[in-house]
């Protein structure tokens, strides 16, 4: 497994079939509400296997962090590493920047994966999308 930068045309239209499969299909939400205004001002991942686009996030800019967000892998490629390996590449971008910390809103079901992998939770439980979230730091 790889992760890349995405910057092509062809990159996003992989993005949008794996967050449309993960989050529209699998998890119920609207499609208003999964794509919005950042998809066009962020930085966008996508994890391969071999060939074929299997996971992706996204960074915003927010001044002094970057907030990671839609990290999401095929049901079918989960549970193999490729989250984390999306986690670690994102992190590297960040640093490399030279900003200290990731921020980002983890489902409940997914909060063991971020704490796995060096974030902490904070505040209180919210809903988002009609899903149970918390939101979470890294201090890198």
């Amino acid at each position: 497994m790889h992760v890349i930068l995405a910057h092509l045309q062809k990159h996003y239209f992989e993005i949008c079939y794996i967050r449309h499969k993960v989050f529209v299909e699998e998890q119920k939400v609207s499609l208003e509400e999964e794509l919005d205004k950042y998809d066009f001002s962020c930085h966008h991942f996508l994890l391969y296997q071999a060939d074929q686009a299997i996971g992706c996030c996204r960074l915003i800019d927010s001044g002094d962090y970057y907030k990671l967000g839609r990290l999401a892998v095929l049901k079918d490629a989960r549970h193999q590493g490729g989250a984390s390996l999306l986690l670690k590449t994102a992190e590297e971008f960040v640093k490399n920047i030279g900003i200290q910390t990731i921020k980002l809103a983890a489902q409940i079901e997914a909060k063991s994966l971020y704490i796995k992998n060096g974030y902490q939770p904070y505040g209180e439980i919210f809903l988002d999308a009609n899903i149970k979230h918390i939101m979470m730091e890294k201090k890198l």
